[in-house]
């Protein structure tokens, strides 16, 4: 029997070899090509909501803090009778302002509360300007209570004090000031005549919205009645 020396000349038994890689090195590449790719994808989301967030950032500071976006020009559109400067005094919007944060709607509620603006509409102009549209109110007849005229729009709306009747227009006669429905109903009436019996009418009177009464040149009294 033969004992394995344990000298110094003794050398150990070799191991098992390695197995040589079956992988290709383009295999590999694509392999992690497709591992960076993987990992790219699951970073996306983030990345654009980061993008989206910097973006928004840079938009709100544009807006309501750069000087690069504010109220330099005020445009008046639509002003016949009222005069642009009227109108710009009742929007109050101050040059210099964020345009973003010119409050479009409190400008528009404050010139139409004018009493001659039917409406108004209120826009921002980018980059520099605000845009006031106004639409004046026309009027259809004329009130009088003894011995004060006020203009009367469609709606029935008096809108404006005159000195003396404008001529052309239908007069609408009242001890006191009448009713909303009562005056709406008066012009409505007096819309609605034929121009034969329009060119003769010498004066309206509304008691209630259902008691129209036209007074006829020559003494002739109509019950009308409503609108």
């Amino acid at each position: 029997m033969t004992r394995a020396g344990s000298g110094r000349g003794a050398r150990a038994a070799p191991g098992p070899r390695p197995h040589p890689s079956t992988v290709s090195p383009t295999s590999a590449d694509r392999f992690a090509a497709r591992s960076r790719a993987r990992r790219w994808e699951g970073l996306r989301p983030l990345i654009t909501l980061l993008v989206l967030l910097t973006l928004a950032a840079a938009a709100a500071w544009a807006g309501y803090a750069s000087p690069f976006f504010t109220v330099r020009t005020v445009e008046v559109t639509g002003v016949r009778e009222l005069s642009r400067q009227a109108v710009l005094d009742a929007a109050r919007v101050e040059v210099g302002r964020p345009l973003l944060r010119v409050d479009t709607d409190a400008v528009r509620s404050r010139v139409a509360a004018l009493p001659r603006v039917s409406s108004a509409e209120v826009t921002r102009e980018w980059p520099h300007g605000v845009r006031i549209g106004v639409t004046e109110r026309q009027a259809a007849a004329v009130l009088r209570i003894g011995t004060r005229y006020q203009l009367v729009d469609r709606g029935g709306v008096p809108f404006q004090a005159a000195t003396r009747p404008p001529r052309g227009l239908p007069l609408i006669v009242a001890q006191r000031p009448p009713a909303a429905a009562s005056l709406r109903a008066a012009v409505g009436v007096v819309q609605a005549l034929p121009p034969g019996i329009s060119r003769r009418v010498a004066a309206v009177r509304a008691g209630s919205p259902d008691a129209v009464v036209l007074d006829l040149v020559g003494g002739i009294t109509v019950m009308w009645g409503s609108a």
